[in-house]
């Protein structure tokens, strides 16, 4: 197994692009709440009342957003991060092990929205300092590989690899993903007490007005969405 880095297409988990309506007339403040309400929903399941009138959703709507990001989270660490070779024929307790995992991890995330700046044609650009989750860099890519080895070396006992059919192979081959993946949760939850945060990143969250109302830009959330945990060692001291 070996680490990739987590691109920007991989980390556009927010699906739900929520618009401020602008008619009503939108301040630096509302802005800033806008966006602290974004970062909550995502990352700390957390939906204030101020943020769903805001953008006049339900706690339901916001929930979804939520979920939905744990989700793609969820697919990225499985498919791309450690290597499953067939995230859709794991088990549903070990998918919703992983699920689960990121929303204790999520529960760490840190944050502060600064401050919100009105541009000339309208929009809003909003600062924001993000602390990187280390969490990915207390364990190597060579554990990883140990973790998989082990789980080949024993569930493959005793089997003579060679003269099974490919619907077997294929069988044991999803076997040992599932088990690999049990024992790769088992070691990052075991590293959650020790999590900590890397230097402090600055961003900056843009939202467009357009037809009275603001949206926010994709490519800006991916890169927050980049640094809230930090898989690649980017931001590491």
């Amino acid at each position: 197994m070996k680490f990739l880095k987590k691109t920007a297409l991989a980390a556009m988990c927010l699906v739900l692009v929520l618009g401020c309506a602008a008619c009503g007339g939108v301040s630096a403040d509302d802005a800033v709440a806008y966006a602290q309400g974004e970062l909550d929903a995502a990352y700390l399941g957390i939906y204030s009342q101020e943020f769903l009138d805001l953008v006049d959703i339900t706690e339901d709507d916001a929930r979804e957003t939520h979920e939905q990001n744990i989700s793609a989270e969820t697919d990225y660490f499985l498919g791309t991060y450690i290597g499953v070779s067939d995230v859709e024929a794991l088990p549903d307790d070990v998918r919703q092990s992983v699920e689960d995992m990121y929303e204790e991890i999520y529960s760490h995330s840190k944050y502060t929205v600064n401050s919100a700046t009105q541009t000339s044609e309208g929009d809003y650009n909003v600062d924001v300092t993000i602390y990187p989750i280390d969490i990915m860099q207390r364990f190597t890519a060579e554990e990883l590989q140990a973790i998989w080895d082990e789980v080949t070396t024993e569930l493959s006992a005793g089997i003579d690899v060679a003269s099974l059919s490919d619907e077997e192979y294929v069988e044991l081959y999803n076997s040992c993903d599932a088990e690999y993946v049990r024992r790769t949760v088992e070691l990052i939850e075991g590293l959650i007490p020790e999590l900590d945060y890397e230097e402090a990143q600055s961003a900056v969250l843009k939202l467009e007005l357009e037809d009275n109302v603001y949206t926010a830009v994709d490519t800006d959330w991916a890169n927050i969405d980049l640094m809230i945990i930090d898989y690649s060692g980017a931001y590491a001291g």
